[in-house]
């Protein structure tokens, strides 16, 4: 559930997410384990200025963990809504002990609505439920919000950064790889051609600056839709197969943020101060 222009209605969400007014924690937690409603959270957050925007849920396979899933909040600020994009404040939370509270930058661009989140370079803030409280969560909140002007700042230097063919070539190799740490363990060596992820699909994305092509990249390496050939490293076999939208809140978290610390060693390796 994603609303571009309008917030999105609490009750509405509750209504199609009731894991987000969940007032008790999965039976598997611990007495040290604290519990705090998401919906506290929600009307904490905007309480304070930012409206919800977004809200994704996580597939559960174990019928127990219905209602206590994993999730993810997208928040925007009004006042710092820019031209083109708007940062967002991004909270991840759970209620079976599947992750801690976490609160991220965010910047969602209006010409593709992707959502992307910001890297290493800028702060993670995680509560355990061992100390989560409200207060924490808003001081949590804050410590996001206040890296936004400097976002801003990050976004202005990569639209500036002018990528030659190749360096967009290389940068989406460079991504694709990404799909597939070397410390995942897979069956198939997996080859796409990285210049598809260049490819443009609406005119806002053709310039050739550092911005644009990390956003390409992102809407093609997450959305999927890429087409390849693997081979089974035990048989030897090549097979053709069409890469995955990647849809687990863990995995787009991680991936976007590691797409965003590339762009970040792009910018540097054209002498760019962040």
């Amino acid at each position: 559930m994603y609303s571009l222009n309008q917030p999105i209605a609490i009750n509405d969400a509750i209504a199609a997410f009731p894991t987000l007014a969940r007032e008790t924690a999965h039976p598997s937690r611990s007495e040290s384990y604290a519990h705090i409603s998401t919906l506290d959270v929600i009307r904490a957050v905007t309480n304070n200025g930012p409206a919800l925007h977004g809200v994704t849920v996580a597939k559960v396979r174990k019928a127990d963990r219905l209602g206590f899933e994993k999730h993810l909040l997208r928040f925007r600020v009004p006042s710092f809504t820019w031209a083109e994009e708007s940062p967002e404040l991004v909270i991840v939370n759970s209620h079976d002990g599947t992750s801690a509270l976490q609160a991220f930058a965010g910047i969602i661009r209006f010409a593709c609505a992707n959502g992307l989140i910001v890297g290493t370079a800028f702060e993670k803030v995680r509560v355990t439920h061992t100390s989560l409280k409200a207060p924490t969560v808003i001081d949590a909140t804050y410590r996001v919000l206040d890296t936004f002007e400097s976002l801003g700042k990050r976004v202005a230097t990569f639209k500036s950064v002018a990528l030659t063919p190749a360096e967009q070539a290389d940068m989406a190799s460079k991504a694709v790889a990404l799909r597939y740490p070397e410390n995942n363990a897979i069956p198939f060596a997996p080859a796409i051609d990285p210049t598809l992820a260049l490819v443009t699909r609406r005119h806002d994305d053709s310039p050739a600056s550092l911005w644009h092509t990390l956003n390409r990249i992102q809407e093609s390496v997450m959305g999927g839709g890429l087409r390849g050939r693997r081979t089974n490293l035990a048989t030897g076999r090549n097979r053709n197969f069409t890469l995955r939208a990647v849809k687990g809140i863990g995995a787009t978290v991680d991936l976007n943020r590691a797409l965003f610390d590339l762009a970040d060693s792009v910018a540097a390796s054209h002498g760019a101060t962040l």
